[in-house]
Formats: C-alpha cells, sequence, structure tokens
C-alpha cells in the first residue's frame, strides 16, 4: 500500500488550485531554459550528426528541392531539409528547424494539457519532460527521420486533445487530416494516427448528441479524405518516376530484415536463388537464429563481427537476391528487388507462421520495454565532440566543389547556394579548441541535472500507470473517470502500442530509435492516467475545468457540475 499513499499524496498536492502567475512563470522558465540550452548547441555545433541513413533522405532534397522523391525514403523529412537549407544557407539550418518545431510541439502540447484539459500542474511536467529528454534532443540533432515523426505524432495528438472538446467542428477533422497525411509521408508507420482518426471519430459519434452525428461525420470523412488523397497523390507520383504505386521501394528489405531467415528454400518461388542462398541462410539459421542470435543487419548489409567474416565471408543473402533480381520484371534495379524480397518473406512467413509469430511477439516485448528508456548516443555529450567533427568533415564534403569524396551534391543549385552561404569555406568546428571544450562540459553539466531527473521519472512510467490505472479501477463506483480523459489516455495508448506493433510486424532494428515518435504519448497517457487516479482519491469528479482560459474550451469537461463557487478562475491544476 506504500506506492498508493506516495499516489495519494501526490493527488492531493496537484489537487490543490494552481495561481495563474505561478503557472506562467514556470512555463516562461521552462521554455526559455529549453530553449537555451537549444541555441547554444545550434550555434556550437553547427552540423547535425551524420549516419548512414542520412544520404538517403540528403540526397532527393538536394538533388530537386521541389520534388523530393526518393525511390528508398519517403519526402516528408527530404522536404524539411530542402525547406531549411534554402531558407538559412548553412547547414546549422537543419537545426534551426528542429528546434523551431521543438518550439511549436511543446508549446502546442502544454497549453492542450494546461489550458484545454486544465491539467496544469502536470502540463508543466510534460513541458520539463520535452525541454529536458536526451532521446529527443539527441533526435533532434541528428539528421534522420526521427524527430520529424516524433513532432508530427506529438502535434496530430495535442489537436486530437483539442478536437475531443468539440468533434463537430469540421476544421478539427481538417488539421488531424492533415497531420496525419504529414505523418505518412514522414513515415509510413504514420499510418497508425489514421486509426486512432477513425477511433476517435467513432468515440465521438456514439456519445454525441443526435443533431451533432451528422457534423461529427462530416469532420470524420474529411479528416480520412485528407490522408488519403495525399498518400494516392504520392503514389501516383512515385509510380509515374519509378514505376509502382506505391511509397518506397525500401519495404522488401525491412520486411527480410526482420524474417528472412525463415524464406522457404523448398518453396516454389526463385528456385535459382534459392539455390544460390542455400550457401549462406542454412548455417546462419543453424548457428546464429537457434540460439536467438537474430542478425538483421547481416541479411541486409553485410555489416559482420569476426565470427561471421569466418563463417560467410563477405557474401550475405541480400547481395545474392539483388545480383538475380535484375532479371525479372520492374522498373527500376530497387523496384525489381523489392518485389522479390517481399515475396520470398510473405512465401515463408505462409510456410512458418508460428516462427513468424514468435519473432513477431520477439519485436514486440523489445520495443515496448523502450517506453521508459532513456539511452542514446551521440551527438550532444562532451565525449562525442571529435566524433562529431568527423560529421562536420563529412557534411563539407557534400557541398565542396573541390572534392572527389562520395557522396557529393556541389553539382546540385541548393549544394551550391549552401556552399556560397558557408562563404565558400569549409565549417570549422570550432567547439575543438580547449577553452570551447571546457566551456561545452559546463554546460553539459548544467544541462545533466534536469536530465537525469527526466530519465528518473521516465523509468518510473510504467509504474506509474500501473498504479494510476489500479487506484481508477478500484474507486470508479465511488468516483466515476472522467470520459474525455479516458477517451485520451485509452486512444494514447492504442496509439503506442499499434505503433510498436506495427514495427513489430515489419522491422526488427533499433527498437530505442523505433520507440520515440510515440515516447511523448506515453507520457501524455500516463499523466493523464495520473490526473484520473488524482480525482479519484481525492473525490473530485468533475473538478477539472479549464477556467482560466476564454471560449470554448471554458467548458467544464463534465457538463453536468456546477461552477465551482469557491475557486471559479482556479481550475483544477492537476
Amino acid at each position: 500500500m506504500t506506492g498508493f499513499a506516495a499516489l495519494a499524496r501526490l493527488a492531493r498536492a496537484f489537487c490543490r488550485p494552481m495561481p495563474e502567475w505561478a503557472y506562467w512563470s514556470a512555463f516562461a522558465l521552462l521554455l526559455l531554459a529549453g530553449a537555451g540550452l537549444r541555441a547554444y548547441w545550434t550555434a556550437t555545433l553547427g552540423v547535425p550528426s551524420l549516419y548512414p541513413d542520412s544520404v538517403g533522405y540528403a540526397g532527393p532534397a538536394f538533388a530537386s528541392p521541389l520534388l523530393p522523391l526518393g525511390e528508398v525514403r519517403t519526402m516528408g523529412t527530404p522536404y524539411l531539409i530542402a525547406a531549411s537549407l534554402a531558407v538559412f544557407k548553412h547547414p546549422a539550418g537543419l537545426l534551426i528547424a528542429n528546434n523551431l518545431l521543438w518550439a511549436l510541439s511543446t508549446v502546442a502540447a502544454t497549453l492542450a494539457l494546461g489550458r484545454v484539459l486544465g491539467l496544469r500542474v502536470l502540463s508543466l511536467v510534460l513541458m520539463a519532460y520535452l525541454a529536458f529528454s536526451y532521446p529527443g534532443l539527441a533526435a533532434e540533432y541528428s539528421l534522420l527521420s526521427d524527430h520529424p515523426a516524433r513532432i508530427a505524432g506529438l502535434l496530430f495528438f495535442t489537436a486530437l486533445i483539442l478536437a475531443s472538446g468539440a468533434p463537430a467542428r469540421r476544421r478539427h477533422g481538417a488539421l488531424l487530416g492533415l497531420l496525419a497525411a504529414l505523418a505518412i509521408l514522414v513515415r509510413p508507420t504514420g499510418v497508425v494516427l489514421v486509426v486512432a482518426l477513425c477511433i476517435f471519430y467513432g468515440w465521438a459519434w456514439l456519445r454525441g448528441e443526435r443533431a451533432e452525428r451528422p457534423r461529427i461525420a462530416a469532420g470524420a470523412l474529411l479528416g480520412l479524405a485528407i490522408p488519403v488523397l495525399v498518400v494516392w497523390a504520392n503514389c501516383a507520383v512515385f509510380k509515374r518516376h519509378y514505376g509502382s504505386f506505391n511509397l518506397t521501394h525500401f519495404s522488401g528489405l525491412n520486411l527480410f530484415a526482420n524474417a528472412g531467415h525463415l524464406v522457404d528454400l523448398d518453396g516454389p518461388a526463385y528456385p535459382e536463388i534459392k539455390r544460390a542462398l542455400r550457401m549462406v541462410l542454412p548455417l546462419y539459421v543453424e548457428k546464429y537464429v537457434a540460439r536467438g542470435d537474430h542478425r538483421p543487419n547481416w541479411l541486409t548489409f553485410g555489416v559482420t563481427d569476426e565470427e561471421m567474416k569466418r563463417d560467410f565471408g563477405n557474401i550475405y543473402p541480400v547481395i545474392i537476391i539483388n545480383y538475380y533480381a535484375q532479371q525479372y520484371p520492374g522498373a527500376t534495379p530497387k523496384a525489381k528487388s523489392n518485389t522479390v524480397l517481399s515475396e520470398l518473406v510473405l512465401e515463408g512467413i505462409r510456410a512458418h507462421p508460428g516462427a513468424y509469430l514468435e519473432r513477431v511477439a520477439g519485436n514486440l516485448g523489445r520495443n515496448l520495454a523502450q517506453v521508459g528508456h532513456e539511452a542514446w548516443g551521440k551527438p550532444l555529450r562532451p565525449m562525442d565532440l571529435d566524433d562529431h567533427a568527423k560529421q562536420v568533415g563529412m557534411f563539407n564534403n557534400w557541398v565542396r566543389p573541390d572534392t572527389k569524396s562520395r557522396p557529393n551534391f556541389s553539382h546540385t543549385a541548393l549544394g551550391q547556394r549552401v556552399w556560397r552561404g558557408m562563404g565558400e569555406h569549409p565549417y570549422h568546428p570550432a567547439y575543438l579548441e580547449p577553452g570551447q571544450r571546457q566551456r561545452y562540459a559546463n554546460v553539459w553539466a548544467a544541462y545533466d541535472g534536469p536530465r537525469r531527473g527526466v530519465a528518473a521519472g521516465q523509468a518510473a512510467t510504467p509504474a506509474l500507470a500501473a498504479l494510476a490505472l489500479l487506484a481508477v479501477l478500484l474507486l470508479r463506483r465511488a468516483a466515476p473517470p472522467d470520459g474525455r480523459l479516458v477517451m485520451i489516455a485509452v486512444l494514447g495508448g492504442l496509439i503506442v502500442f499499434g505503433h510498436t506493433l506495427l514495427h513489430a510486424l515489419l522491422n526488427s532494428a533499433d527498437p530505442v530509435r523505433y520507440i520515440l515518435p510515440v515516447q511523448d504519448l506515453w507520457v501524455i497517457v500516463v499523466l493523464t492516467l495520473l490526473a484520473l487516479a488524482g480525482h479519484a482519491l481525492c473525490g473530485q469528479r468533475g473538478a477539472i475545468t479549464t477556467g482560466s482560459t476564454s471560449g470554448p474550451a471554458e467548458r467544464r469537461v463534465d457538463h453536468r457540475q456546477e461552477p465551482d463557487p469557491v475557486h471559479p478562475q482556479a481550475g483544477g491544476s492537476v
């Protein structure tokens, strides 16, 4: 019962009204602290950290800024790269754009909890998390799709909270549909947001008054039509360029990385490819998969350790498949490989459904275990500065006209514009100077305290969620929970689970990165559960108000309650 006693004390503290001046002072302090750290890191680093995948996003942006349609990556992140480089004419523009997206989403999400739902204290907890969480910062300073995917998901859920107060408004449906479409363009796994949109409007239609149901249905149709039309248009343009009605030609490789060990070597499809695969695949299954040591990178890219080099040399399955796939129909080499890889894996799944479900279950468990995980490596730690200097050199070589290194984008209009913006000389990482190193270490030391606090709270979220949920269930008759908060918690939980399940079905790579786009939503789910538990433990059903706001959001969540005659403007401060 110690956990419930602590939760009750926390609930009583949160149930006290929070003055306006205290809320806005804390809001400003957290926003300035987060913005100040980012301003320093952006000015000091100047270039995002680069990864092997970074070229897949940057290449289409440099080659065709107005239509950065690559064959491997969807257009969302390349569009952001192209726009930020075109506006700022410097690689630091990539970081500035990410910082601005952080500020927009942080302010929007904090106000959604604090002003729309009236959860003031908990909204400030969310803001502290968004300001200082290290995985989010690491993604913000990396040239990958993780940060845009995270922002798209957070803005969608923020818009959903806003729409939950007035689901009959068509503009809410349009906003949700637009944000879902953007999420899909950043990563196709954003399709889970479309499912969430449908569930939300189904809930609103069932709970809505009869007179409002036609408008709710119209908002739902509008919200659904926008992502469908956007994805259809993207696929149509992709077909015109690359020969297939698809978003990318990368799905086959993802599937093979996840379940390539299940290829049915005795099946009828592609017999000549399977004869060649017998050189490597049986040994891989018998020696590695049998002991639970899956190596998706070896299956797809041949990334190996010394043991695998001794076993297989430089041969790996995808290089074999790519060689033979070119004799089959397809508009491009990647299209041919994508088709063959997909069909080989799907045939293997049909032949070994139990093994595939076991693989999915393992992936799902690993992914869900990361919801409270804080660790991420580079690029912001002081120990990463030397490595980041190499990333600076790599970006310089992307746009320098006097180098033979590859890739090089100096022949493109955008590459030339960035090179001129840099003063036609390589960007120099000044932070390697001794005085700058010490200053950087001091800033990190100042940040490390809040980071550790956020990490500890994040690690506790599964336990907090379990305690809060148990409290709500035990006290649901004495203090029935608010339906709006229940819907937000349930829908957020479904998005988190659906996202992780989709990745478990399709991909098996780094679960820390894959959980990041919905980790913020998980934190909101836990905070919402704490609010429900707080009101149950305080006996304050219907006490959540947003009395400090104006307009339609000023209404009480429970319309059957009369306004508080003592604190008409205080609102619930949970």
